[in-house]
């Protein structure tokens, strides 16, 4: 009887400890994708105003952030002329499932 109580909190232990490791990693994930996304903002923020335009950047395609894909989607004249809409989404795939983040600014010409 013991023992079966004992391997039951072994288990119980294990799962707990499994769904931790897996909470963790998303995070992790998250926070790499976020930084990927600003760091893409800073980037278009330094960028002569009329040189900026969208672009993405494939899985494998990031130095060093191969399992991570950025797109970047500039709209022109939005949401008032001389400004222009920015979205950066950074995509990740998951043990089940695609995951992603998404940040938003809006630049003005100066």
């Amino acid at each position: 009887v013991s023992m079966a109580i004992v391997s039951i909190a072994i288990v119980g232990a294990s799962s707990i400890f499994l769904t931790g490791v897996k909470g963790g990693k998303y995070g992790t994930n998250i926070s790499v994708a976020l930084t990927l996304a600003q760091d893409a903002i800073e980037v278009i923020k330094n960028t002569n105003y009329n040189d900026i335009s969208g672009y993405t950047e494939n899985y494998g395609a990031i130095a060093g952030y191969a399992k991570f894909k950025r797109v970047v989607t500039v709209t022109n004249d939005s949401p008032d002329s001389n400004m222009k809409s920015i979205i950066v989404t950074v995509n990740w795939q998951g043990t089940e499932r695609e995951h992603s983040v998404t940040l938003r600014t809006i630049l003005a010409r100066r």
